[in-house]
């Protein structure tokens, strides 16, 4: 005679394979029950489940079953720290992290896949994972994000599992040498973005949340969303404020480029690496318009308040308002990398000023001639 089978079956899911069971009703109804006992393959793993399997069917056999609540589903929970976030009024960056983050885990788990199951042994099959593509500060973030879901849905969150060091990668600001170099080495259809990265001194995301350019005024409005100071006017230097007047007088001027996140490190990291430049990231850019504008004597507010840094950064507390005057002024005394171009109009104040002065000299000379002749 066969051995009857316990309705016992093991189900893969993105964190690995789960047992799960079904239990019969006093009047005859199949429901299925999650054990959240994750099968290893191991004997213990199935003999655990088995026994959780007779607990089961004991409860609904008794009709001692309590009601189950609501599985709340990582979907779910996601959705409710993205809500109580906004309730919150956090930034629309805060609000991105999120989202990057909630995507990571259900490609992981599953968007199905129940919050309260997951343990520390998955969570560290996550970090293994997400190691092979991101660095150790992201899976740090991805973390905190899940404990965050589970505290927006009432679930206690298992330990978060040690992940090792976290710092970021250092910054290496460009000099203004190595901005010559990117800038000989960036394709015509890239230079606007590199004059964006390097004279404005912009974050990776502000680069697509510039709005048309104030030609009056030569300013950009700039709709950052990091810090409640990224919303800011920014001023172009001479130099990039030229080669835009440029493109509008030929009619080549279509707007501010739209790359997304890894569109502009792309950008930079190609273009870096034409250069003989090395590994280099968009951070850098910044970092080097901060470093020059240091060099050309703008003070530690007003580099703040140009690049959109929160308060604790640009410490401008003694200095709550800064004038645009200011601003626009500070912004050109960035250094050029080419010679100011001679036009027209300073051409014939040359040549004036040249006429001027062999006049001068002529008229000096015969003054002097008619003195020697009275001497004589």
């Amino acid at each position: 005679m066969a051995k009857h089978r316990l309705p016992v079956h093991s189900r893969p899911s993105k964190g690995g394979r789960y047992w799960i069971c079904y239990v019969r009703t006093p009047d005859g109804r199949r429901l299925q029950r999650a054990l959240h006992i994750r099968d290893d393959g191991s004997k213990e793993s199935e003999r655990a489940a088995i026994a959780a399997y007779w607990q089961e069917q004991s409860r609904v056999t008794a009709g001692t079953e309590t009601r189950r609540s609501k599985t709340r589903t990582l979907r779910s929970a996601l959705k409710a720290l993205a809500e109580a976030k906004e309730v919150d009024e956090q930034t629309e960056h805060s609000q991105e992290k999120v989202t990057s983050a909630g995507k990571a885990l259900e490609l992981f788990f599953g968007d199905q896949h129940d919050i309260g199951s997951i343990t520390t042994e998955d969570l560290v099959s996550f970090a293994a994972e997400r190691k092979k593509v991101v660095e150790n500060i992201t899976i740090k973030r991805d973390l905190q994000v899940y404990s965050q879901a589970c505290a927006a849905v009432g679930v206690t969150p298992a330990k978060l599992p040690g992940i090792g060091s976290i710092q970021a990668k250092p910054q290496e600001p460009f000099t203004l040498d190595e901005v010559r170099r990117f800038m000989l080495a960036t394709t015509p259809h890239g230079k606007l973005l590199a004059y964006c990265l390097h004279f404005l001194g912009l974050r990776n995301s502000e680069t697509r949340k510039l709005a048309e350019p104030d030609w009056a005024n030569k300013r950009v409005w700039c709709e950052g969303t990091k810090t409640k100071h990224s919303k800011r006017w920014v001023y172009p230097p001479d130099e990039m404020w030229e080669y835009m007047e440029a493109m509008r007088s030929v009619g080549e001027w279509r707007g501010w480029p739209k790359l997304g996140k890894q569109g502009v490190e792309s950008f930079v990291k190609r273009t870096s690496a034409r250069a003989g430049l090395g590994h280099r990231h968009p951070n850098d850019c910044r970092g080097g318009f901060a470093t020059r504008l240091a060099a050309a004597g703008v003070n530690a507010a007003l580099r703040g308040a140009i690049m959109g840094n929160s308060e604790q950064t640009q410490k401008i507390y003694s200095q709550p308002h800064l004038l645009d005057q200011e601003l626009a002024d500070a912004s050109r005394k960035h250094p050029r990398i080419r010679p100011k171009p001679c036009t027209a109009d300073a051409s014939q104040e040359a040549a004036q000023a040249a006429k001027t002065a062999v006049g001068g000299t002529v008229t000096a000379l015969k003054s002097l001639r008619k003195g020697e002749d009275s001497a004589d």
